[in-house]
Order: C-alpha cells, then structure tokens, then sequence
C-alpha cells in the first residue's frame, strides 16, 4: 500500500513562521502540504491562499502544494486556472488542485456576495466550472457562456 502524508495550515499568521513549519514538514519526509482556503476562521489573518502558495512553493522544493480545497464560489474558473497554472509553474510542476462546493453552511459566501445556493445549485455550478477548468488548464481557448459562469 502506498502511504503519502500531508500537512494541512492556516493561510494566515507570520509568513516567516509558515514557511519555516513547511520547510520541516518537507524535511521531515512530508509528501504534501495545504493552505484552507476560507475567509470564516476570526481571530486570524486570511491570505488570499493562491498568493500564499507562489511564495510558499519558492520556500519548499518537493511538496506537492494546493489548496484544500478552493472553493466554487471564490474565483471564476478563469481566474482559478490562470492562479493554478502560475503557481504550478512556480513551483516547477507541485500543484494539486483541489475544488469543491463548499461545506453545507455556506459560511463564507456573504463575505465573497454569493448567494445561498442550494445543494442541486452547488453540484450544477461544480459541473460547468470543472469543464471550464479543463479546458482552460489545457491551453484552450475559452469561449463559453453558460447557466453560471461566462467567459470571452
């Protein structure tokens, strides 16, 4: 059976303590590493987790690194991809991208202006963002306007 084993943080706090904690997790024999990607934690600083993780990737070498997970409701798929691809290029190829619908309190969209999507919502959104994301991640241009999402 082969076991990999990550590390999962907060995109908040000192950089200087966060990218020391993924420098040892790296040393220690981590396989990867994850930023939550949530503006709802108070108390502490939420970095955009996408910036965090281009900084991130130049403090590590072989972590695979993403965001566990993105959530639907933050970004356009365009914008996702071209975050994704930036940092994957960074990172010399690390990336893992994860995407979801969010959890079933949608906590966090007042602070982004979405609204209270329903389940069936959530999961026809997830559909048409994950074929956009497909094609825009390969290199394709997009041309698309659909129920959710359009791009030009």
């Amino acid at each position: 059976m082969d076991r990999r084993f990550g590390i999962l943080t907060f995109a908040g706090g000192p950089f200087s303590e966060l990218a020391r904690c993924w420098r040892e997790s790296e040393q220690l024999g981590f396989d990867s590493a994850w930023l939550v990607d949530t503006f709802s934690y108070g108390g502490i600083v939420d970095y955009e987790p996408w910036a965090l993780l281009a900084a991130l990737a130049r403090a590590t070498s072989r972590l695979r690194i993403g965001p566990l997970v993105t959530h639907i409701a933050f970004r356009h798929p365009t914008l996702l991809a071209a975050q994704a691809l930036t940092v994957d290029h960074l990172s010399g190829g690390r990336v893992v991208l994860g995407i979801g619908t969010g959890g079933p309190e949608p906590r966090d969209h007042p602070a982004v202006g979405a609204g209270d999507w329903s389940g069936p919502e959530r999961a026809a959104r997830l559909a048409e963002q994950l074929a956009m994301l497909d094609r825009l991640l390969r290199g394709d241009h997009v041309d698309h306007v659909g129920q959710f999402y359009r791009a030009e």
